[in-house]
This record gives structure tokens, sequence and C-alpha cells, in this order.
């Protein structure tokens, strides 16, 4: 019956590590999206909210998008980018590099999410306590030091 138990239990834990790991994920995103947002503000105008559209749709993406590629993430920023040239693209992306919210990696342009790790507090590192060694029991030590000898 134990390790029926043990084995509900362990299912049980493993389940609210996915849930947790899923919940996490999802702040994750809309903390990204708020910072987007935030970021953009104080900013009007059709060519801040085709840059804004652009570092969301990015933010989508898993692997790094090539330049040459970037118009073509998603629909509304093909549609955002069809009547523009290629200087515009390249424009706004200097303007997003310099903003922080996207940044250039060898194979091409990712959202920078890191730069939400400036906002969170510092956090302690708990150090795990090591296992004590179990004591040893010096027998010749023990017999020393009470007068007795080994029989």
């Amino acid at each position: 019956m134990i390790p029926f138990i043990l084995y509900g239990v362990r299912g049980l834990a493993d389940g609210l590590r996915s849930q947790l790991s899923v919940i996490r994920q999802q702040q994750w995103d809309v903390a990204w999206q708020n910072f987007v947002h935030q970021s953009f503000r104080d900013k009007g105008g059709s060519a801040y909210e085709r840059k804004q559209q652009l570092v969301l749709d990015l933010s989508k993406e898993s692997q790094p998008v090539p330049l040459t590629k970037l118009s073509e993430i998603s629909p509304r920023i093909a549609k955002a980018y069809a009547n523009k040239t290629a200087k515009t693209l390249s424009r706004d992306v200097n303007q997003l590099i310099e903003m922080h919210l996207i940044k250039r990696e060898e194979n091409g342009l990712v959202a920078f999410k890191d730069i939400l790790l400036a906002f969170l507090p510092v956090t302690a590192q708990i150090k795990k306590p090591q296992p004590k060694e179990p004591p040893t029991l010096d027998i010749e030590r023990v017999l020393a030091e009470t007068g007795t000898e080994p029989s």
C-alpha cells in the first residue's frame, strides 16, 4: 500500500511542478508585454505602433530571426511592412536595439526579454546543507581513555 501512495504523491508533485512552470512562463510573457507597452506609452503614431507590434511578434519566436525574414514573422507584421522599404525595417530594428527591446545574435534578432531580470529583486542563494559524516568510533582511543584492554 505504501509504494502506491508514494507513487501517487510523486505523480501529484510532478504535476504541480509542471503547472508551476506553465504559470511562471505565462507571468514572464505578461511582464514582457507590459514592459513593451510601457516603453511605447508616451509615443504615438503608426511608426511606433508598427515597432511595438514588431517587438511583440518577435518575442513569440523561439529561434533568432534573420533580418531578411523579419517582415514575415506574422501576418500583421507583413501587412505593416508591405509598403515599406528594407531601409525602414532596418531603421526600425536599429531603434528597437537602442531601446533595448531586441538584440542581435549570431543567427538573427531576438526579443531582449532578459532585460526584465534587472527589475527582479536580489535573492539570497540558499546553500543546501552538506550531509555530515557519521561520527566514527575510534575504538583504540576509547579503550586507552578508559584504561581497558581489548579482548
